[in-house]
């Protein structure tokens, strides 16, 4: 994955028992692709293993043992770590959102 930081735009798309897809844009690349993250409901709240609210987040490299990125915004805050990395299946999901390339 580039080293990227900014702003990305999440929308849903379908949403299954299982899980919620979507498509992502990262504001100002040529950077889209696709999302899976936990089946719902939404919550802000971190630790609850539940998928985030769709919209608008700023987006940071994850320092952590994670590789991926950060993502956070006003109503979501970076300590919740919600984290996007590769992956293809629902049931490899835990407090992450999993992407694709388009």
């Amino acid at each position: 994955m580039q080293n990227v930081s900014g702003e990305i735009i999440y929308q849903r798309t379908k949403e299954t028992t299982q899980s919620t897809t979507g498509i992502f844009f990262i504001v100002g690349t040529d950077i889209k692709g696709y999302m899976i993250e936990p089946a719902g409901p939404s919550t802000t709240i971190a630790h609850l293993d539940r998928r985030i609210p769709a919209g608008t987040y700023k987006l940071n490299k994850n320092n952590g043992a994670k590789n991926g990125l950060r993502l956070y915004n006003d109503s979501v805050p970076e300590t919740r770590a919600i984290l996007i990395h590769v992956e293809n299946y629902p049931t490899n999901l835990t407090f992450t959102l999993r992407h694709s390339s388009i």
